[in-house]
């Protein structure tokens, strides 16, 4: 699903003062959201090139997220996602790259459907896709204080629907300080674009007070990773986190009108992120899904889903 920060997100990139970088993220391997990370080994302070020239086609890597859905008024949710970085190092001459992150995401969805004659008309297109661009930069690391950008345009559409509700326009600014040698405090907003989640407050810490330990307390997405022991030449990670999911489409309804319709869900999960000599690194989550919502810009109410289990997983290079 997508969240800038990703598009939701899944969770490989670039990280951003220990923030995995996202989407949907975001952008989040997912845009905006949110949204990704690449390794919790690199360290956010001091992993940018001294290249001038872009570097193309840079963590390049694909996601899948399956979330399982009952009959009648439900949902089954069945995501693929590919997204690589574009990285224009030295920006405005300093000494932080410019990432552009393109990314692409299929959404395969079965449900809802209405049982009941008399029951409002709840309805989703087999399949929607989310494609976007991310633009992500932050200014010198080397600061005591500075800023976090990042600015994803994608359009989300079944295809059918080409009004410009699929053009939507997320993101996030974040002012950060460094409190210490191992605390980095986040403020400011992120955008979601949404029908009915368009700007929430951001904020919370980074920190890394050991090498085996990485905190990110940060709302609206949270992460706490612990290094685990090496196998077989793997370092691993394993982290526990919670997050916004879901997203915002056009679509065309059953009965032939355009629409828009809103995704929105809670997630929690834990997990394992590996990476092995040939710099390919994995991650696999198990979490639990709540307060998932159907939300439609031209028809109420709303439809409240049950829970459900989540699996993700996915490759960068």
């Amino acid at each position: 699903m997508q969240n800038p920060q990703t598009p939701g997100q899944p969770t490989l990139g670039q990280p951003m003062l220990g923030q995995p970088y996202n989407g949907q993220t975001q952008n989040q391997m997912a845009p905006g959201g949110y949204p990704p990370q690449q390794s919790w080994q690199q360290d956010p302070w001091t992993s940018f090139t001294d290249e001038f020239l872009p570097k193309v086609f840079e963590y390049p890597r694909a996601w899948t997220v399956y979330i399982p859905g009952g009959s009648g008024d439900e949902l089954n949710i069945n995501d693929i996602g590919l997204a690589t970085t574009i990285n224009i190092p030295k920006f405005l001459n300093g000494p932080s790259p410019l990432k552009i992150s393109p990314g692409y995401i299929f959404h395969f969805w079965n449900g809802p459907q209405s049982v009941a004659p008399a029951s409002p008309s709840f309805d989703l297109p087999a399949q929607v896709y989310s494609s976007y661009l991310a633009f992500d930069h932050i200014t010198d690391p080397s600061k005591r204080s500075g800023l976090e950008t990042n600015f994803t345009v994608g359009f989300y559409s079944d295809y059918k629907n080409t009004s410009s509700d699929g053009l939507r326009f997320t993101g996030k600014l974040l002012g950060w300080s460094r409190l210490n040698e191992y605390t980095v405090a986040k403020f400011g907003v992120e955008y979601f674009d949404r029908l009915d989640i368009k700007l929430l407050p951001a904020f919370g810490l980074y920190m890394n007070p050991n090498p085996d330990m990485k905190l990110d307390l940060y709302f609206p997405k949270t992460k706490l990773a612990h290094r685990l022991p090496r196998i077989n030449n793997y370092d691993a990670w394993g982290y526990i986190g919670a997050e916004l999911g879901g997203g915002s489409w056009a679509i065309d309804r059953a009965n032939g009108t355009k629409d828009q319709a809103d995704v929105n869900d809670v997630r929690a999960f834990f997990g394992v992120e590996w990476m092995g000599n040939a710099q390919v690194t994995g991650f696999l989550d198990l979490g639990y899904v709540f307060n998932r919502e159907i939300v439609y810009r031209n028809s109420a109410p709303k439809l409240d889903l049950s829970d459900a289990m989540m699996l993700r997983f996915g490759f960068a290079f």
